[in-house]
């Protein structure tokens, strides 16, 4: 999440914050502070998600369009006429109810069950994605739910996909998993096209990537699970 000079804004410090709440159980307050007009947001953890207002004040400020990793999946799901829908992510996003607030504002009669998989990001991290712990995992957090009874399964953060074979093997093929990655690289090039920005070259593009904190770790990350080779990778602190 980038910023002009003179509209800092402190998402960082949001998700440090989230972090804490969630290990500590304490009560925390997030700010969301825009620099200049000295503009500032303040909303409790966990009731909306204080990063939802990041990004709405990101669109505010952006010269470029703006996509976000909820809308997408969000509206695949609608489109597939789905009755009931169950929602993984972190902590955070679930503890947020930001999904079933989406889906429900689009189809009040849908029914949304959400559950937290706190422990299948730092499993993707520390790539474990292929080891035996990894489906012990899956089956703890999703043996209470019931694909049969539902329609579609929302993968509510980018890192989940990289355990997409896994969860898919757990839960059968009754249950249509939706893939919130490759559901926002398709709104993605919508969005270009819809503006004429979308390339038609066949020059290869040039990718640039940016961190908070920890470069070593994205590119050892980057090579193990995506066979990407990263060159270089700079650290940008928000």
């Amino acid at each position: 999440m980038g910023a002009e000079d003179d509209g800092v804004l402190l998402a960082q410090l949001l998700y440090e914050l989230t972090d804490l709440h969630h290990l500590l159980g304490i009560q925390a307050y997030g700010r969301l502070v825009q620099y200049q007009n000295l503009r500032i947001v303040h909303q409790r953890l966990g009731y909306p998600d204080p990063l939802s207002v990041a990004f709405g004040e990101v669109k505010k400020i952006s010269s470029v369009p703006v996509v976000g990793i909820l809308r997408p999946s969000v509206e695949k799901a609608i489109e597939l006429n789905a009755r009931k829908i169950v929602v993984i992510g972190t902590e955070a996003t679930i503890s947020s109810h930001q999904y079933k607030k989406s889906l429900r504002a689009r189809k009040k009669t849908v029914r949304v069950v959400e559950k937290a998989c706190s422990l299948f990001v730092p499993l993707i991290e520390e790539g474990w994605v292929n080891k035996k712990i990894s489906a012990m995992i899956i089956r703890e957090y999703l043996k209470s739910l019931k694909p049969e009874k539902c329609d579609v399964m929302i993968l509510g953060c980018t890192h989940y996909p990289l355990l997409g074979k896994q969860i898919k093997k757990f839960i059968g093929s009754k249950l249509l998993v939706i893939d919130s990655a490759r559901a926002l690289a398709e709104k993605v090039e919508k969005t270009l096209a819809s503006k004429n920005l979308l390339s038609r070259g066949i020059k290869k593009g040039k990718s640039e990537f940016f961190v908070s904190s920890n470069p070593q770790r994205f590119r050892k990350f980057a090579k193990k699970l995506l066979g990407i080779r990263i060159s270089s990778v700079k650290l940008k602190r928000f």
